[in-house]
């Protein structure tokens, strides 16, 4: 499987507008109160605005897109405005592909937000499942936010090696290593009497 996770281009709407249509309809089969979906789910002229202004986004399958996202970036904080799958490839992971896509696609963002219908206990179950956090809920929606976590550095620690006669100085230096500190099980120069 050679997936792809691409900004898309007005030649790709059409395509993505029948996928959206079909993807939202399709909803009903899962506890939606009727078939529909966001505004301009199925609205050719907005995923050409969508395209045109670079939020509208596609999954692709060995080059067939097989589904698409709409992305609302905004300094630290990235708003998934709504992502949809072609309903027969559901279920077959391609939905956590698209987020961790996302996720890897926007490396300088630290808050992602998105809401999702309060009925839809998929939806809810999928976000939940891929580490969002419920931030608020009314009747309609449940909106979410995920904090993308500071990449780790080693441990830096400052090191008194003053018990060693040749060296006054503090070092510094990352774990695991050989120092004077309480529980390091490297100590030096440690002399037990």
């Amino acid at each position: 499987m050679s997936l792809q996770f691409l900004k898309a281009g007005t030649s790709d709407t059409p395509v993505l507008n029948a996928i959206s249509k079909h993807a939202f309809e399709n909803d009903a089969e899962v506890g939606a109160p009727s078939a529909g979906g966001p505004p301009g789910y199925m609205s050719l002229k907005y995923h050409i605005k969508m395209a045109r202004s670079g939020h509208l986004f596609k999954l692709t399958e060995n080059g067939l897109i097989i589904g698409g996202a709409i992305l609302f970036p905004d300094g630290d904080t990235l708003n998934i405005g709504r992502i949809f799958i072609n309903p027969d490839c559901h279920r077959k992971g391609y939905g956590i592909r698209m987020m961790q896509e996302i996720e890897a696609l926007f490396p300088e963002i630290r808050t992602y937000t998105l809401d999702t219908p309060a009925w839809n206990n998929r939806t809810n179950s999928f976000y939940l499942k891929l580490g969002y956090t419920e931030v608020k809920r009314n009747n309609e929606f449940v909106y979410y936010s995920k904090q993308r976590m500071p990449e780790r550095k080693p441990m830096e620690w400052a090191c008194n090696q003053a018990s060693s006669p040749k060296n006054d100085q503090s070092t510094r230096h990352t774990l695991p290593h050989g120092c004077n500190l309480p529980g390091c099980s490297e100590q030096k120069n440690k002399d037990i009497r």
